[in-house]
């Protein structure tokens, strides 16, 4: 077996193996996206946005992948995002910043806090909610 039928097995891409990249959508191309990383036998993702202009169900399709590599091959995962309902509550450590600046870390439910994310977001109106372990982050407006 290659090494890049294995990277494709582990984000569950593999019937895009034969495609053509401009028949892929946007979700395919993203766990393509990882699963190159992963070829390389990377011990660390670093991801900028990666579910930018993804649907709800590539969204979470990616997000489970990399939860699963994080698990099960000790993968250390970085994701640089803006979009909080990504935010899941197994990621190990958050960093809210502002303008370059550090503003909030620690674990989801610590930085996920109103007081920070007024100050992350610079919104007086930011609100949060926790049900069953997981943050709704809304601005009233």
């Amino acid at each position: 077996r290659s090494v890049a039928l294995d990277a494709l097995d582990a984000v569950d891409a593999r019937h895009v193996a034969t495609r053509p990249i401009t028949e892929l959508s946007g979700g395919e191309r993203q766990l393509v996206s990882v699963a190159r990383a992963l070829a390389q036998e990377a011990d660390c993702l670093l991801l900028d946005e990666p579910a930018a202009s993804l649907d709800l169900k590539h969204r979470a399709q990616l997000f489970r992948v990399l939860r699963r590599l994080k698990e099960e091959r000790r993968l250390t995962v970085l994701v640089v995002t803006h979009d909080l309902l990504l935010v899941d509550p197994s990621f190990d450590h958050l960093f809210g910043m502002r303008g370059g600046k550090l503003v909030a870390e620690g674990s989801p439910a610590e930085v996920l806090q109103e007081e920070n994310l007024v100050q992350i977001y610079d919104d007086r109106h930011v609100r949060t909610h926790r049900v069953n372990g997981r943050t709704f982050v809304w601005s009233d407006w």
